[in-house]
C-alpha cells in the first residue's frame, strides 16, 4: 500500500509524495485557496491510503499472532476482528475498535510496532512513526457494541454473555444485530465523569503524557477482557458486578487516545447519535444524558486549557479563540442531545418544536442554562404596540442563555472545512461573538481580577455544578425503601391480627 500511494500520486501530479502528517495536511487544506477538487486531493489520497494501510496492518498483525493458522480457521484466530465506525468527513480522525475474546491488547501492540517498522524509513523523525501522528488514528480495545457475527465467535461463559443484550441494527441492514451491555450507566460512572471535568478545569492542568500508551493499554485490556473470558464479572444480577466491570472499563479508557472515559458516553455519542443504534435505555436514560454532557464539558475544557493563550483578552479574543472553537465544535454540538426523542422507552416524548425559552425542554443543556441564568420577573420587558406583533427586550441573562444555545447549535458547522477555509471572517465572527457572550460574564474585563481564560473555565465549572441530580434513580431508591417498609408493616400487622384471633379463639 505504501508503494501504491507513491505510484498513484506521482502519476496524478507528477511529483513524489512527501507528506506523512494528517494534521499538517488538514492545515494545508484549510489554507488552500484553489478549487475544492485541487484542495481536497491530498487529503483524499492520503485518506484512502490510511484506510488501506490500517486494514493491512490488522491482517498482518493477526497473522503474526497466529503463525500456525495462516488461513485463520481456528476459533482463536476468528475471534480477532476490527471495525472503524464514526464520522466520514474529509478531515475526520479514524477510530477503530479491535476485538478479541481474550486479549485484543496484544494485537493493538503489534499494530503499533508494525507501523513504526514500516513507516519509520520514510520519515525524517522516526519517533513520529505512530498511528496517531501519521494518520490521526486511534485503536480501542473497549467497544461501543459487538457485532452479532463477532459475538457469536466469543467462547465466553454464559454468565458473561448474559451481561449483554442483542439489539437489531438499522432498518437499512435487515437481519443484522449488535450486542451492548444490558446496563449502560451507574451513579459511579456519573461521579467519575464529574471528577474528570473538575480535574480538567483545575489550575495547572496539563495534557497527560504516557511513555508508552500502547503498552499500558495492553496490560489493562488483557485484565478487562480476561475477566469477561473467565466469568469474573458475574451475570449482572448484583450492582457490585456492574460497578466492578465499569471501573475496569474506565481504567482501560484512561490509556486510550482521545476516547470517552465511560461506556455511557461512548454508547450515547457513537452508538445512538452517530450510528443511530436503536438500543434500549430505559432506566439509564437520565444517567446516560448527564454523563455524556459532562464528558463533552471535559473535552471543551481541555481545549480551553491547551488552545487558549493565558494572555487572551477582549481585544485579542476573536483571533485567539478560533483554534479552540474549530477543534471543540463537535463537543458543543453533542451537548444538544440530537435525536433525543429516540430514547422513548416508557418516557413521554419531548415537544417537537420547543420555543426559544420553553421550560418544557428537558435536555440537560437547557436545564443547566436555566439554573445558571434563571428567569425572574425582571429578566425581560415585553411590549405589544397596537397593530404590531409581540416584541421582547432581553436582559443579560436571557442574552447569555441564548448565546450558549447558539454555540451548541452552530458547533458542528465548524467541521465543514471546505466552507471555512475560504472564510474571511464572515462565517466565524457570529460564533466568536456568541462564545464570548456565553462564557465571559459582562463584569469581566482586562482590568478585572479574573482574566478572560479563567472566566471561561469558571463558566464551564458552573455548567458542571448545575447538572441536576439523578432524581429518577434517587426517587426509585427511596420508593423501594418506602415500599419495603410498608410491606414489612403490613406483614407485622397481619401477624398481630393472626395472633389476636388465636388468643380469642
Amino acid at each position: 500500500s505504501i508503494n501504491a500511494l507513491q505510484r498513484k500520486w506521482k502519476r496524478a501530479v507528477r511529483k513524489p509524495w512527501t507528506s506523512w502528517d494528517w494534521d499538517a495536511l488538514k492545515i494545508q487544506y484549510s489554507a488552500c485557496t484553489g478549487s475544492a477538487q485541487d484542495c481536497q486531493r491530498p487529503l483524499k489520497h492520503y485518506g484512502a491510503f490510511r484506510s488501506e494501510f490500517v486494514n493491512n496492518l490488522f491482517c498482518c498483525s493477526r497473522s503474526l499472532l497466529t503463525p500456525d493458522d495462516p488461513h485463520c480457521t481456528s476459533s482463536y484466530c476468528k475471534a480477532y476482528d476490527m471495525t472503524c465506525p464514526g464520522s466520514k468527513l474529509l478531515t475526520s480522525d479514524m477510530d477503530c475498535t479491535v476485538y478479541h475474546s481474550h486479549d485484543p491488547g496484544e494485537l493493538i501492540l503489534n499494530m503499533s510496532r508494525l507501523t513504526t517498522e514500516k513507516l519509520a524509513p520514510w520519515l525524517g523523525d522516526p519517533s513520529r512513526a505512530n498511528l496517531a501522528q501519521l494518520f490521526d488514528v486511534s485503536l480501542y480495545g473497549t467497544w461501543t457494541w459487538i457485532p452479532d457475527e463477532i459475538f457469536e465467535r466469543f467462547d465466553w461463559p454464559a454468565s458473561s454473555k448474559s451481561l449483554f443484550e442483542r439489539v437489531p441494527q438499522k432498518e437499512t441492514e435487515p437481519g443484522s444485530a449488535v450486542w451492548v451491555f444490558r446496563k449502560k450507566c451507574t451513579g459511579r460512572a456519573r461521579r467519575a465523569a464529574m471528577d474528570k471535568v473538575k480535574q480538567t478545569l483545575s489550575p495547572g492542568f496539563a495534557e497527560p503524557v504516557a511513555q508508552d500508551l500502547d503498552a499500558a493499554l495492553a496490560v489493562v485490556l488483557k485484565r478487562f477482557v480476561g475477566n469477561l473470558a473467565n466469568g469474573a464479572y458475574g451475570d449482572g444480577q448484583k450492582s457490585s458486578d456492574w460497578d466492578r466491570l465499569f471501573a475496569d472499563y474506565r481504567e482501560v479508557s484512561k490509556v486510550q487516545r482521545e476516547g470517552y472515559l465511560t461506556y455511557a458516553a461512548t454508547l450515547e455519542i457513537v452508538g445512538r447519535q452517530q450510528v443511530g443504534l436503536p438500543t434500549t435505555f430505559a432506566g439509564d436514560y437520565q444517567c446516560m444524558r448527564q454523563v455524556s454532557f459532562l464528558e463533552q464539558l471535559a473535552f471543551i475544557g481541555q481545549h480551553v486549557q491547551l488552545d487558549v493563550p493565558t494572555t487572551i483578552d477582549e481585544a485579542s479574543f476573536a483571533q485567539d479563540i478560533q483554534g479552540m472553537l474549530l477543534r471543540s465544535g463537535k463537543y458543543f454540538d453533542r451537548l444538544l442531545e440530537v435525536g433525543g426523542l429516540g430514547y422513548d422507552e416508557g418516557f413521554s416524548k419531548l415537544r417537537q418544536a420547543p420555543g426559544p425559552f420553553d421550560n418544557e425542554d428537558n435536555s440537560v443543556l437547557w436545564r443547566v442554562l436555566g439554573t445558571i441564568h434563571a428567569d425572574s420577573e425582571d429578566d425581560y420587558i415585553t411590549a405589544v404596540p397596537p397593530g404590531t406583533s409581540r416584541t421582547m427586550v432581553f436582559d443579560n441573562k436571557q442574552v447569555r442563555r441564548q448565546s450558549c444555545m447558539d454555540i451548541a447549535m452552530w458547533g458542528n458547522a465548524v467541521r465543514h472545512m471546505d466552507a471555512f477555509r475560504r472564510d474571511e471572517g464572515d462565517l466565524i465572527r457570529p460564533m466568536v461573538q456568541a462564545l464570548f457572550t456565553c462564557f465571559v460574564p459582562p463584569d469581566v474585563s482586562t482590568s478585572s481580577a479574573m482574566n478572560v481564560k479563567d472566566s471561561m473555565l469558571k463558566s464551564l465549572e458552573m455548567w458542571a455544578d448545575a447538572v441536576p441530580p439523578l432524581e429518577t434513580a434517587q426517587d426509585d431508591s427511596r420508593l423501594s425503601k418506602e415500599l419495603g417498609a410498608a410491606v414489612l408493616l403490613v406483614l407485622v400487622a397481619l401477624a398481630a391480627l393472626r395472633s389476636w384471633r388465636l388468643r380469642k379463639s
